[in-house]
């Protein structure tokens, strides 16, 4: 009877629900993500996590992913460019007045080794 009584003891909180709040509150929702999903298939059963995952889906949805996407492969190209004025010239005229999606797609066509 005692027992029945008795406080239970805790569930420990999953390293990777911390570390994954701290990730988002750097701003880094897609790595935090990644690490959500990896706690949740090593604790399915985790609330915390679960509900983590669905306060990082929420705010962040395609938009934003292209925007970023379309941000790293602008660096990427500028970086790969970096010696040719020309093309450095066609990749500023690609990033001005589209959606974040189209500017992906000009950007996508200057890139030598696309496929």
């Amino acid at each position: 009877y005692q027992q029945a009584l008795a406080k239970p003891t805790p569930t420990p909180v999953p390293d990777s629900l911390i570390e994954a709040e701290k990730l988002l509150e750097q701003g880094r929702w897609l790595a935090a993500y990644d690490l959500v999903a990896k706690g949740l298939e090593a604790h399915p059963q985790d609330l915390g996590l679960a509900d983590l995952r669905s306060r990082i889906t929420k705010p962040y949805e395609l938009e934003k992913l292209i925007e970023t996407l379309r941000d790293a492969y602008e660096t990427r190209l500028r970086k790969k460019f970096a010696a040719d004025q020309q093309k450095m010239d066609q990749i500023t005229a690609a990033t001005i007045g589209e959606s974040p999606l189209g500017i992906l797609r000009k950007l996508r066509e200057l890139d030598d080794n696309r496929r």
